[in-house]
Parts: structure tokens; sequence; C-alpha cells
């Protein structure tokens, strides 16, 4: 609103800590700022909020706190929800925030169970509770849809057309291998539904 004007400091300039700012507009509360940072060790990252009046790292206050299994790259903010841009078990994911009722749901469009992956689409209007999310999986192609983050539904608007290929001649889903020392490997598995699973047909795999 005001291009002439200087810029604002938010937290001055750390070694090492990183951070990305979101602003949001609430009537009730005031415009707040959602920082996502790796400040104070999070190696994952987490969410943050202050005033926007007073940004300063003394006045973060967390929203969404440091997790080992969960990494946060990236929010977006709504009128009446945050959506959290997240990666856990290997795979992309959306999740949304709902701040009228402090409550929280994980976006799921159909793609196909655990091996798909998504991501959030362009979405330019501020006070909508409908947000486009892209998707796709080892057997869907890439699919928009428009989320309704109150109905929890979605309606695909669009789909990545591929010429002679039906999507229900395949089956995907992912199995966890386990190495020496116990960490768990991921693995997605393709292939089709006609396949004999007897270790007689041949097999790629790359990693």
């Amino acid at each position: 609103a005001r291009p002439a004007a200087p810029p604002r400091l938010v937290a001055a300039r750390e070694d090492g800590v990183d951070y990305r700012v979101e602003h949001h507009h609430d009537p009730n509360r005031g415009d707040r700022l959602f920082i996502v940072t790796n400040a104070n060790g999070a190696a994952n990252f987490e969410l943050v909020a202050a005033p926007a009046a007073t940004p300063d790292r003394e006045h973060w206050q967390v929203v969404v706190p440091h997790r080992h299994d969960v990494r946060l790259d990236h929010v977006d903010a709504f009128t009446r929800h945050l959506v959290l841009s997240e990666r856990a078990d290997g795979l992309a994911r959306i999740r949304a925030l709902d701040l009228a009722v402090d409550a929280e749901q994980t976006l799921d469009t159909g793609a196909g169970a655990a091996v798909a992956t998504t991501w959030l689409g362009p979405t330019p209007d501020f006070d909508t509770t409908v947000v486009r999310v892209v998707t796709t999986s080892l057997v869907v192609p890439i699919t928009d849809s428009d989320y309704d983050l109150l109905a929890e539904t979605h309606t695909v608007v669009k789909r990545q057309h591929v010429p002679g290929y039906d999507p229900n001649d395949y089956d995907t889903r992912r199995v966890w291998a386990h190495a020496d020392d116990g960490t768990a490997v991921p693995i997605s598995v393709v292939h089709r539904r006609a396949a004999a699973l007897d270790g007689t047909g041949a097999l790629v795999v790359y990693g």
C-alpha cells in the first residue's frame, strides 16, 4: 500500500539462521507476521508469529513447534486459514490450520494412497476458503484440484493427459525396509495390476 516507504527490519541477519515471512491481516487481532524459521535449533523449521508492529525476535511466539519427523517448508496465509507446506515420510504434503476454530487437517485429494505428493498451487485471493492444490503419484498424472478447506472436499479442474494410459491398469504402494542401524528406508512400488508378484518378473530399481 505504501511502495515508497522504507523497508522495515523483521530480525537482524544472524549466521546460520533462515526465516521466511508471510503477512496476515485480521480485522479483530490486527496485522501479524507468520514466520517459518530454523532459529533456536529448529533444524526442520518451526512456525512463529509476531505483531506486524513489533516483529523482532523477542516477540516471536511459537505456533507450530519444531518436529524431528516433519520438515516445514512454507506457510501461506488466508483470511481464516494457514496452509502449511510440509514434508513427512519422504513425501510432500499440505496441512491447513483453521484460525477461527483452532482445528487442523491434512489435505487429501485422492491421488493415490501413501505414495502421492502434493503441493499448493496458485491461489491469489487472500479472502478465500478454497485453495488450488496440485498432486501426483506413481499412477496418477499431475492433477489440479480446488480444495474446499471448510467442507474438506476437492474438485478436479485439470489433469495431465497421457495418451493411451489408464491408471486403473496399475497399482502402487509404499513399503519400508530397515538398514542395519535401524534406519527406516521408504520404498515406493508400482506395477501392473495383472502382474504376477511371485519374483519372476523384471524389476527396475533406482534411488
